[in-house]
């Protein structure tokens, strides 16, 4: 589907882009620009996908060595997202529902901006405007990043929902179906690339490592590593942990981005973390 790729960027591999080390860059000016491209409405989903990555894809290589550090990329897990409908033929949107949001009966989980258009049903971002003030953004494009972007992380759910995946993981399925075989979900959280983290906040890692989607560290209120990921829209935050030797999983959400929620997520996970784990 993407002939135009440089020979590069189409030798990364499945492992480089789910583990962040494939060269692809943490979202930059000109990557932004392509998920905001003017003509994205000429496309549907999977071709938005599909532009976005030859876009890029064909005029650059690796930043670095492919396998070599961690870079987060927001477009690697975009081409994942493209990877995962060329081979099972379907959208990726219908695959969330079909693999992950129906068997465990998350019925609030959705993609794009949590409110239905048009309702307050459901906590809705806000924006943190330049002079400080703090703008509900309940629905529309500017409620949530475009939709081609979504296997970067634009799924929703409420905090039972999040709970009760948050907790499936932890259980490695035995609180629900078989979504993925064990050796599979091993796989998923076994470390893949390792990083110092400059600079670390008070009670937070010296450093890490990343494995498939998760990354593993170790606090200074928690025995060893454990899984954990932040993400943000700007408009909204959510944070969770978990400890599959203690069968624990912590979540936290807010509907507003920035550095504020991030430190409160932080201590409420110590503080639920030093309450449950024992």
């Amino acid at each position: 589907d993407l002939p135009k790729l440089r020979s590069k960027f189409a030798a990364i591999t499945l492992k480089e882009l789910l583990s962040h080390t494939s060269g692809i860059p943490t979202d930059n000016e000109e990557i932004i620009k392509l998920y905001f491209s003017p003509d994205a409405y000429e496309h549907t989903l999977k071709d938005g996908r599909l532009h976005m990555i030859g876009a890029w894809g064909s005029k650059h290589d690796p930043s670095f060595p492919a396998s070599g550090k961690f870079q987060y990329s927001n477009l690697g897990y975009i081409t994942v997202g493209a990877m995962i409908e060329k081979a099972s033929g379907k959208p990726w949107e219908r695959l969330m529902y079909e693999r992950i949001y129906e068997p465990l009966g998350l019925t609030t989980a959705g993609l794009g901006a949590q409110a239905t258009f048009g309702l307050y049903d459901a906590p809705v971002g806000h924006r943190i405007e330049d002079n400080g003030k703090i703008t509900p953004m309940p629905w529309g494009e500017s409620a949530d990043l475009p939709a081609p972007v979504g296997p970067a992380g634009l799924a929703h759910m409420s905090v039972k929902d999040f709970a009760t995946w948050a907790g499936w993981v932890a259980g490695a399925g035995k609180r629900g179906p078989q979504l993925v075989k064990p050796a599979t979900l091993n796989v998923l959280e076994t470390p893949a690339v390792t990083m110092e983290i400059k600079n670390p906040k008070p009670g937070t890692p010296k450093s890490g490592s990343y494995a498939f989607g998760w990354g593993l560290s170790k606090f200074d209120w928690t025995e060893k590593p454990i899984l954990t990921h932040n993400g943000s829209n700007g408009l909204n935050f959510a944070s969770v942990a978990v400890d599959p030797d203690h069968d624990l999983a912590i979540v936290v959400t807010s509907n507003i981005g920035g550095p504020k929620p991030d430190a409160a997520a932080l201590e409420v996970m110590k503080a639920l973390y030093k309450e449950f784990e024992k």
